[in-house]
């Protein structure tokens, strides 16, 4: 019986110790954004499920032509003993001389959108190294995705320039190419009559309303491409707020999914413990018995 009753607390250690290592599993995350050309951009870096450690190295990659590490502007959040990014490679170190609990943000990372870069998402991949004197405790990857918009909305803004500086300009089918059209035909009748006519003391009368309407054009079509700039500069700032909430929404789920993941780990924990008590219970009694 004594044999039994030691497999069976085996057993139930072995048990337990999976489930412990199931619910604690580390990792690291990197956040996601949304820019423009030549704009700053911040990555946030977050570590989870992770021992107490002393020392923290990152490295990371991404497309050159498309972002620049401003090493200046990178930053951990604790402070420690030795706390840097490389101006010159694209990695970072951290460490302190007491061992401490390292879980939730590690770092921020800080990128400018190049001008010339094209719309599109690009990907920003982080290793971590975590380290407890000279033990590593593990090495863990994750990316983020920044993605850069601009391209169709410079090319609408293009046409709007195009269309101010040219006004005489108009696309085929529109209401003012008719317009255009019947007055360019109104006009040339009306120079043809009037070369026509015989010339008095050398001099040949000409009729200027054509030009005062073309100024009029010009100074409604201005108008409207400032109307149209400005309301493409509300789509933008609608479009932004939106995406940040979409974000937020995203790190939150994640965070109770995490947070349920441990809640059942734990119950389960809770009722192999039970279990195990119980039949150690049963155990015992059945030798008293046998005993007597």
């Amino acid at each position: 019986m004594k044999k039994v009753l030691g497999c069976l607390i085996a057993i139930i250690t072995v048990c337990i110790a999976s489930i412990t290592v199931q619910a604690a599993k580390p990792k690291i995350t990197v956040s996601n954004t949304t820019a423009e050309q030549s704009q700053m951009v911040y990555l946030t870096v977050k570590l989870s499920d992770c021992a107490k450690a002393d020392t923290l190295g990152i490295s990371f990659k991404y497309d050159s032509s498309v972002l620049k590490k401003i090493a200046s502007d990178c930053s951990w959040k604790e402070k420690g003993v030795l706390q840097d990014f490389d101006v010159a490679k694209d990695n970072g170190v951290w460490a302190t001389n007491k061992v401490k609990d390292l879980n939730g943000k590690i770092c921020t990372l800080a990128f400018r959108v190049k001008a010339d870069a094209p719309a599109g998402d690009t990907d920003v991949i982080c290793k971590l190294v975590v380290k407890k004197g000279e033990k590593e405790i593990g090495t863990y990857k994750a990316e983020g995705t920044v993605t850069v918009k601009g391209d169709v909305l410079d090319n609408d803004k293009q046409e709007e320039d195009d269309e101010h500086e040219n006004p005489e300009v108009i696309k085929p089918g529109s209401p003012d190419n008719e317009n255009n059209s019947s007055s360019l035909n109104s006009s040339e009748n009306f120079n043809k009559e009037e070369t026509s006519k015989p010339v008095v003391s050398g001099k040949v009368e000409t009729n200027k309303k054509p030009e005062v309407s073309k100024d009029k054009e010009h100074q409604n079509m201005s108008i409207d491409s400032e109307e149209q700039q400005e309301t493409t500069g509300e789509i933008k700032e609608e479009v932004t707020e939106h995406q940040h909430t979409d974000a937020c929404d995203h790190s939150e789920d994640e965070m109770e999914k995490t947070e349920k993941s441990k809640i059942g780990d734990i119950i389960w924990l809770v009722c192999a413990v039970i279990a195990s008590a119980g039949i150690i219970v049963l155990i015992t009694k059945r030798m008293n018995r046998e005993k007597k």
